[in-house]
């Protein structure tokens, strides 16, 4: 660790917990300086004791952070020697340059844009000579807002000046729902109404625009009979055969149409019988 006169080289680096990204670049602060022997001990503190240390000056370093005013005269109350005695905090280090409070003061009554940027550059370049602070980042603002605001431009210093002016645009109307789609693949044996179709030539009159999936289709009543045979005396006295029996008709005899008779006939298959007249 570097020293001078018995004294080391060490401070007390003040940030506040209340900001994530001053928190790392602490960090990396005091591992580049203590490559170089200077002991540093970064001090997190919240908000409210941040902003108290900074008005009564008791740290050695601190991870200031500002917010500029659009216009380049915001440098009057953030580096310039009344800055330095105020009670506000933005020039917590007391920085005080005559040299820069006059090119600031001139660049402000500057009636000539070219004569005000050039005070301007030159106040600034006497900050970076003269390293009130280091500069470390300049975080970019990204803001997003739902499509149906309507909003009207943003000032670059106070986006919600002009918040009472926005509105929403009214929420397009719905599109109509969809017609219901039926299935592709349908349970067998139940019937599903298909999209309308197209009469196709050979349809009969009247015939409806719609498919039946399966086709309909007649199915006469059938019966299912099982049978047991069983030998005499335990089986059925009139049991019931399958197929039956077959008739014949044999027209009579006589020639006179009026007196067309029929002969009867029986036709016996096993023991189920039947007469036919």
């Amino acid at each position: 660790m570097r020293s001078r006169n018995g004294q080391p080289l060490a401070l007390r680096l003040l940030t506040p917990s209340s900001s994530a990204n001053r928190a790392k670049f602490a960090v990396l602060i005091q591992a580049q300086l203590r490559d170089v022997g200077a002991k540093v001990e970064v001090e997190s503190v919240d908000g409210g004791a941040f902003g108290a240390r900074l008005k009564a000056r008791t740290f050695d370093a601190n991870m200031g952070g500002t917010h500029t005013t659009p216009s380049p005269s915001g440098l009057r109350q953030t580096w310039s020697s009344a800055a330095s005695t105020s009670s506000a905090v933005f020039n917590a280090g007391r920085y005080a340059s005559a040299a820069f409070d006059a090119h600031v003061d001139s660049a402000i009554a500057a009636v000539n844009p070219t004569q005000a940027k050039a005070h301007y550059q030159a106040a600034y370049q006497l900050i970076l000579d003269d390293a009130p602070a280091a500069f470390l980042y300049s975080p970019a603002t990204v803001a997003g807002a739902n499509k149906r605001l309507i909003i009207r431009p943003l000032r670059a210093d106070a986006w919600w000046v002009g918040l009472a002016t926005w509105s929403i645009a009214p929420r397009a109307p719905r599109p109509p729902a969809a017609a219901p789609v039926a299935p592709e693949h349908s349970t067998p044996g139940a019937g599903v109404t298909q999209p309308a179709r197209h009469r196709i030539p050979g349809d009969p009159p009247g015939s409806p625009r719609t498919v039946t999936v399966p086709p309909a289709m007649s199915c006469p009543p059938t019966i299912a009979r099982s049978s047991v045979v069983l030998p005499p005396p335990l089986g059925p006295s009139r049991p019931t055969t399958c197929p039956r029996g077959t008739d014949s008709e044999i027209p009579g005899s006589t020639s006179r149409e009026p007196l067309m008779t029929r002969r009867p006939s029986t036709a016996t298959t096993g023991t189920c019988s039947f007469i036919m007249w």
